[in-house]
This record gives C-alpha cells, structure tokens and sequence, in this order.
C-alpha cells in the first residue's frame, strides 16, 4: 500500500482567482456604495479622479435638515422670575438637533407671526406655553404647506 502525498495544485492558478475574484467584489462593493450614498444625499460628482476626504466631508457634513426652534417670549413672561427654563430647553434642542448634522436656527414669535418659518423643514415649539393668534394661523398654514411641526411641554 503506497501512501502518495497529495499534489499541489497550481498555485498560480488558485492566486489568480483569488485576485480576480477580490478585485469583482472591491468594484462591486464600491458600485453598491455609490448608488446608496445617490440615493441617500441625491446626485454628487467626484472632483478629482481619487475620492478624496475633502469630498467625502462635503457629502456627509451638508446638513439634511432645516430645523426651526421658537425661542417664545411670551412663554418667558409665564414663568417665574429668574427662571431659566426656556433657556435651557432651547440649548438643549439646539445641541442634540445639531449632533445629527441639522442646520438649527433660533426664531422668535415675531417670525412666526411674519412667516418666516416657512423656510424650514421642521419647527419644533419647545415648551410654548403661550402664542398668539396669528402664531397659530401661521402654524397650521405651515402645516397644511407640508411642514412637519414638534411641540413638547
């Protein structure tokens, strides 16, 4: 009984393959990146022949979002005091809308009652306790154009 030692395969053969089919799944993977990343954050193109990390910061730094927070005076004047509650509802909303890349900005019940929110992708109340009239027309005319509206207590 003879015991053979296996032979090799051809090993070239084999290192082939594994490049050839390494270098299919790198150029697949990078077609299914751009087509997410396209359908994602919309139509980009890329400024040099190398994605650059200039580039991949524009893409993902845009902010997606225009978020609207009423700082309410009227509100304000309900509170005690000294009270720095709106204060710190509006910080808090500003940081944690701006950690996921939204553009934040602070209007106050003026700009309601002008329009000027209907700019913005979502508004969000924080704790308004009190608006006026023309607020609330100018609200629901927002709402009824497709705005998203947030209101908390």
């Amino acid at each position: 009984m003879e015991i053979g030692i296996p032979k090799k395969k051809n090993f070239a053969l084999t290192l082939t393959a594994i490049i050839f089919y390494g270098a299919l799944m790198m150029f697949a993977s990078i077609a299914i990146f751009n087509y997410i990343i396209n359908g994602v954050y919309g139509p980009y193109a890329y400024t040099s022949s190398v994605l650059s990390m200039e580039s991949l910061t524009e893409i993902f730094d845009k902010p997606v979002v225009r978020v609207a927070v009423l700082y309410s005076k009227k509100t304000e004047k309900m509170l005690p005091e000294g009270s720095t509650w709106i204060e710190d509802n509006i910080a808090t909303w500003s940081r944690f809308l701006s950690s996921y890349k939204m553009s934040v900005d602070i209007l106050q019940d003026e700009d309601i009652e002008l329009g000027k929110h209907y700019g913005y992708d979502v508004l969000v109340l924080p704790g308004s306790k009190a608006i006026s009239d023309e607020q609330v027309v100018g609200i629901k005319r927002y709402i009824d154009q497709g705005g998203s509206l947030m209101i908390t207590s």
